[in-house]
């Protein structure tokens, strides 16, 4: 069994130097790649079912089925719903970071996921079919990332 986890050093270091913004969304991502890879490799369900579900939904399966300690489940509920209201509406992006009280508030909560990120295990059982799945995986990701910056409708 092997043992793998994300780091949040850049997260930490765009945290620094003011890019709360930028933060915000590598925690979101990587958010979504630990409970994805906490639901596929620890709880064995199918990647194609859950690669399609929001944030919001596997942070209820993660817990559902008791793959992240209950402890951090106030925390994350809490860390969505401020991504949520910062990335859904214009007024909150905005005043997420001009507002002092609401900026010092984002600060300390991504800091507080930077270590829940830290410190989250994903246990990993290699055998041929979860790689040959994780490798598929891989590879749709990266082509739909590719496909999103290539150029269809926009004319110059």
């Amino acid at each position: 069994m092997i043992h793998s986890r994300y780091l949040s050093n850049i997260i930490r270091e765009d945290i620094k130097k003011g890019e709360s913004l930028r933060a915000l969304i590598q925690i979101a991502t990587d958010l979504d790649a630990i409970f994805f890879d906490k639901l596929f490799f620890e709880k064995k369900i199918n990647p194609n079912l859950i690669s399609g579900w929001t944030l919001g939904r596997k942070i209820d399966w993660v817990f559902g089925h008791d793959l992240i300690d209950k402890k951090y489940e106030q925390l994350i509920r809490d860390f969505n719903k401020v991504r949520n209201a910062i990335v859904h509406s214009r007024y909150g992006m905005y005043n997420a970071v001009k507002d002092s009280e609401k900026s010092n508030f984002l600060t300390n909560l991504m800091i507080q996921m930077c270590d829940f990120i830290d410190n989250t295990y994903i246990k990993k059982d290699y055998d041929k079919g979860i790689s040959d799945k994780e490798i598929k995986i891989s590879g749709r990701i990266r082509k739909k990332y590719e496909d999103a910056f290539k150029k269809k409708s926009v004319k110059k």
